[in-house]
């Protein structure tokens, strides 16, 4: 009582919006007695809005953390429960990282949680004001949703996550992973024509850690081959031998030559030749079939064509 007559009685003037909080905070700590938590959280919440005291925080935040261990977070409700939390909460002294991730690991393991209210929960985690609390929720539950849909084989979606993700984070390995998947899943099941090349070598300027993989150079050389053997059966001639210069180039710097089809390899040099060699115009034949044989030289096409093109020559 001396301490409270000394330090705060006839010091302060009271006003009306300040007695509508006492009256709050009062009816607040009367429910906190019953252990009736969301109604003494409610009116500790109004009480904020009409008084300001160093006291209410502390006590909201003391009700909170001892609440949110027995959330589901299956709800918007929940969510915003927990950004109430991380707002009055001082971080890293009484919430860290670790109990961030333990709340939206239940985010991500709740069953009736679909994509569409992660998706949704995410925007409101982007409201967040502590950069690193923020990027860890974020980058938390975009990997999430980029491993599934890499899982589902939904490739497009699994990509755009992977970008959030090296957004927030240059250096995630896992999201790494994933756009290499990515790339190169959507590389083996194209029909490897220039339109996808032409993506391919938009994905290694946005993502130049694609090229460490040796993945890199096999899908070009399957690109580049597959374009130039299409060209010739298309009598687009000068695509025809610009993509097999580029094959060429990659097999004669690169140790791929024993990973590249051997179905490609002889198709592609066993085309080439062939439209000289009907052109009668055999010594280019021949110079095309015998580059075919240095990368399959026991390919019995190609061998059965050169002979052809050096007898008639």
């Amino acid at each position: 009582m001396k301490f409270y007559e000394d330090l705060y009685y006839g010091r302060e003037y009271i006003n009306k919006n300040a007695l509508i909080g006492m009256q709050y905070y009062n009816r607040g700590l009367t429910y906190l007695d019953t252990e009736d938590y969301s109604k003494a959280i409610n009116n500790l919440r109004k009480s904020k809005i009409f008084f300001s005291s160093p006291l209410i925080k502390p006590i909201i935040k003391t009700i909170m953390f001892d609440k949110i261990n027995d959330l589901e977070f299956n709800s918007f409700e929940d969510i915003d429960y927990l950004l109430e939390l991380i707002e009055i909460a001082n971080y890293p002294e009484d919430y860290s990282l670790k109990n961030l991730e333990s709340s939206l690991f239940k985010i991500i393991n709740h069953d009736d949680n679909t994509n569409k209210f992660i998706e949704a929960s995410i925007e409101k985690f982007k409201t967040i004001k502590v950069e690193e609390v923020r990027n860890t929720a974020l980058e938390f539950l975009y990997e999430y949703l980029a491993k599934q849909a890499g899982t589902d084989e939904n490739l497009e979606d699994a990509l755009k996550y992977s970008d959030q993700i090296i957004n927030l984070n240059p250096n995630s390995k896992i999201a790494q992973r994933i756009i290499e998947y990515v790339c190169f899943r959507k590389i083996a099941l194209s029909t490897f024509n220039k339109e996808t090349l032409s993506e391919f070598e938009k994905n290694i300027i946005k993502h130049p850690f694609l090229k460490s993989n040796n993945r890199y150079y096999l899908a070009l050389a399957h690109l580049y081959g597959n374009i130039s053997l299409d060209s010739f059966v298309n009598k687009d001639i000068e695509s025809a031998q610009l993509y097999l210069k580029k094959l060429e180039n990659l097999l004669d710097n690169n140790d791929i030559i024993n990973e590249v089809s051997k179905k490609l390899r002889s198709d592609v040099y066993t085309k080439a030749g062939n439209y000289y060699y009907y052109k009668e115009q055999h010594k280019s034949a021949y110079a095309i079939y015998s580059k075919g044989l240095t990368y399959a030289p026991n390919d019995n096409e190609l061998n059965k064509r050169a002979k052809w093109s050096k007898d008639e020559l």
